[in-house]
């Protein structure tokens, strides 16, 4: 079992919840083992960004972004599901505004790359 942490903004997320959510989604975390990691099959998938392993962990309408270290796992950010914050993170865009990022050459070839 993992020690499980949180950023600033998963912590404040999280308490948006009641207690009792918040201790069942923790509890969803924290029973992931390091066999269910290494396989790292739906709801769960690993993924780099600048040399870092993240993990997107699917739990209810949420999705959770985490990082592991030793026996650890930190959750980085916890978003909605289909928000553009999650599209975002997903498609490795930078953090532009939206309009920003509807002038760049590759959006909508990302939008219909997700059907």
């Amino acid at each position: 079992m993992y020690q499980v942490t949180f950023s600033d903004q998963s912590a404040q997320t999280l308490q948006l919840f009641s207690k009792e959510r918040q201790l069942k989604l923790i509890q969803a975390l924290s029973v992931l083992s390091p066999a269910v990691l290494e396989e790292a099959k739906e709801p769960l998938v690993a993924f780099h960004r600048a040399e870092t392993l993240y993990y997107r962990y699917r739990v209810e309408d949420l999705r959770f972004y985490f990082t592991l270290k030793d026996e650890t796992i930190h959750c980085v950010y916890i978003l909605n599901k289909n928000t553009w914050a999650d599209f975002r993170l997903r498609a490795n865009l930078e953090k532009l505004s939206d309009a920003e990022i509807e002038q760049k050459p590759n959006f909508f070839s990302l939008l219909e790359e997700k059907k």
